[in-house]
């Protein structure tokens, strides 16, 4: 038995819509096909599948999207798979873009630095000073950079500002207090590693610093007790 007229008008009605669909579908492909591909490398990127979406980012991004997220999400796919050389463009193409990208700008510089190019990271961090009100980590990491090519004075300046913005860290009091040992301002070192062993009486590190001012300071029987609780004897 045929069918009736209602039901072949329905059947062409739902073939036509079918068929647009497929035909829009075919045109967006066409038209942008950065956008299939940053669908798809977002997808492997948060399926954590690192190699399949460092290359569907970079057709997204040669395809001409402009999406920040393309750029970011391809560098840490890169650091996520270890390709230190191939994610350090990807940072400074971001930095270009997106100066104001504080995480971006703290990655390059680490990047510079893990390729010896010391002087790089140390002019990119200048250059961004602006931003490490609200990011300490960067004022940290130029500190760092300021006291491996021996400018002590500055360094210290930058470690305070540090600890001044994160009271808390313990990582910065510490390495305040071992510049301050170096510099010859014993009792304020001591008294910056007794805080964190305060908070942490494990830590080996601040203990060794103790150890080692105490020493300096000619305290020679403070310095030995610290040195044998490091070595786990009895005072």
């Amino acid at each position: 038995m045929g069918l009736d007229l209602k039901t072949r008008q329905y059947f062409w009605f739902g073939a036509f819509l079918g068929l647009t669909a497929l035909v829009s579908v075919a045109a967006y492909l066409l038209l942008c096909p950065q956008w299939l591909y940053f669908r798809q490398g977002e997808d492997y990127f948060f399926a954590k599948e690192f190699d399949r979406a460092i290359p569907v980012y970079q057709k997204a991004v040669a395809a001409g999207l402009k999406r920040p997220e393309a750029l970011i999400h391809l560098g840490e796919a890169y650091l996520a798979t270890q390709q230190f050389k191939k994610a350090l463009p990807v940072y400074e193409q971001i930095v270009r873009t997106d100066p104001k990208n504080p995480g971006a700008v703290d990655q390059l510089a680490a990047l510079y630095d893990q390729f010896g190019r010391e002087d790089e990271a140390l002019d990119l961090l200048q250059r961004h000073q602006h931003l490490m009100d609200d990011q300490p980590a960067l004022r940290l990491r130029l500190a760092d950079l300021y006291l491996r090519q021996q400018d002590l004075a500055t360094a210290e300046q930058l470690y305070r500002q540090a600890l001044q913005q994160t009271p808390e860290s313990l990582a910065v009091r510490l390495k305040l207090a071992e510049l301050l040992g170096w510099t010859k301002q014993y009792d304020e070192a001591v008294q910056l590693a007794r805080e964190v062993l305060a908070a942490e009486p494990d830590n080996q590190a601040a203990r060794l610093i103790l150890a080692r001012v105490l020493s300096w300071q000619g305290r020679r029987e403070e310095a030995v007790q610290e040195y044998r609780k490091l070595l786990g004897e009895t005072p």
